[in-house]
Formats: C-alpha cells, structure tokens, sequence
C-alpha cells in the first residue's frame, strides 16, 4: 500500500476502496468478510451492528475493523466535515476561521433578531438554556454534504438550527428577518486525524468499512453510515478551509462553490 499523505471524504470514497480491499488481502480477511456477509443478511447485519457500536461478538467484523484502522491510520492524514451557516462576510472566515459556539454568541444572535431575550421559564428560553449547556464552546459538523441535504440543508447545522427555533418560539418576525440576510451555506473543511475527538476516527474508519462491505452484498443498508456528526472543542483555522458550498432559501445546494 502506498504510503502517500492523502484525506478522506465520506461522500467520495471509491478512491479508498482499493486501499481497504488492499489492507484487508494482506491479513486473509477479505475474501472471508466477503464469505460470511454474502451467506445470509443476517450475518451480514451483525456485522454491520458490530462495525456501529462494537459491542457485540462479530470475529471477523472487529479483525477487519482492526485491520483497517492501522492501516488508514498510516496513509489518512485529514477527513472532510461540513458546517452550515450564513455567510455575511467571507473575509471573517478567511480571517477568524469557524470560532466556537459561546453562549454571548448565541444570546447576543437571539438579541439582535429579537430585540429579547425569552423568559427562562418559556419554551424558547428552555432550548436557549438546554443549548448553551450542550454545545457551547463547539464547532458542529457533519461527515457528509448529502447529509446536510437530506436531513434539511444547512440549517442541520446545531447553531443555524437551534437560533432558528429560538427564533420561531420567541419571536417569528425575527427569524423572517435574520433568513433575509446573509448566504445560507455549506462550508467544508479537512481535519488533522490527530485533531479529531471523542474517538470520531475509530468511527470515521468503521464508517467506511461499513459503506465498502454494502458495496459487497445485496442486502439494504440497516443506516446510512454517513449521516453522522463531528464536534470539535476547538477553533477551526482558516487553513484547514476548503470551500463554500451555497445554498438556496430553503437550503438546497444550488451548484455554486466559492473556494478559500
């Protein structure tokens, strides 16, 4: 296997086929994966639960996933994330890169909107309160540009998401107001392995196990591997920006790409 520095993106991993299927011959386990999860779905779906939440006895689902994870681990430098938000001026991000979530943000975002701040008591205040306390101080991505598309477009990003809830509950003429302005927008960005939290490359490495052994069988995937989350606790710098990706109104990719 080559040894050459490259990244990986969830939604274009044809590349990284040969590279599994490689790392795989070299232990004897690729015709034999193949072997047990062509022979009925059910063999193939506990393999599929173990590559998910490796908590279940699957021998040569977790010999396979070791496998892989050393030898990615030897060539993968940085995966791909996406993170939704609107775009008021390029030049912050060039400069300033995606800052974490903080809770003057947050509240100073419902502020300027809603002139208030709801009652802690409201529905809206709840899920201000609820927010802060769950994703302050994180930048919010997900592994995959479809995902964004199928589970609603950018605002499947945390913080567009909960402002626009808040929003809604306190104050509707707000929200009108805030989905005027900006761009709405996908912006993709690559991670250093080393960077990565909360054991997000041990997932990233079985995701695509998972999406390769789909390719192998004619079983229907249980889950799309791809829809899952990233959340770092840490600034994302402008160098490890890529790209725009707009969107439309109602958070449609639209073709248009601005690069960083």
């Amino acid at each position: 296997m080559s040894n050459r520095p490259t990244s990986v993106c969830i939604d274009n991993v044809d590349s990284f086929f040969s590279l599994i299927e490689s790392a795989l011959r070299t232990q004897d386990f690729l015709d034999e994966i193949r072997r047990q999860c062509r022979a009925d779905e059910d063999s193939f779906r506990h393999c599929w639960r173990w590559l998910e939440s490796r908590d279940r006895t699957s021998l040569i689902a977790k010999a396979a996933y070791n496998c892989l994870l050393d030898e990615l681990s030897a060539v993968v430098t940085h995966v791909h994330a996406f993170h939704g938000c609107r775009v008021y001026a390029d030049s912050t991000y060039h400069i300033e890169g995606i800052k974490p979530l903080t809770d003057e943000w947050i509240t100073a975002e419902v502020r300027k909107w809603a002139g208030t701040i709801p009652a802690s008591e409201s529905d809206a205040g709840r899920l201000l309160q609820d927010y802060i306390r769950d994703y302050g101080g994180k930048v919010c991505a997900v592994k995959s540009l479809k995902a964004h598309q199928d589970k609603g477009g950018y605002g499947h990003a945390l913080g567009s998401e909960a402002l626009r809830k808040i929003l809604n509950l306190h104050c509707p003429s707000g929200l009108e107001r805030m989905l005027q302005t900006g761009e709405p927008s996908i912006i993709e960005f690559t991670i250093p392995v080393a960077e990565l939290e909360n054991k997000a490359w041990p997932n990233f490495v079985s995701d695509l196990l998972r999406i390769w052994l789909a390719r192998q069988v004619g079983y229907p995937w249980p889950n799309d591997p791809r829809h899952g989350g990233i959340v770092l606790s840490r600034l994302v710098p402008p160098n490890w920006l890529l790209c725009r990706h707009i969107c439309d109104s109602c958070g449609i990719l639209t073709g248009r790409i601005s690069e960083y």
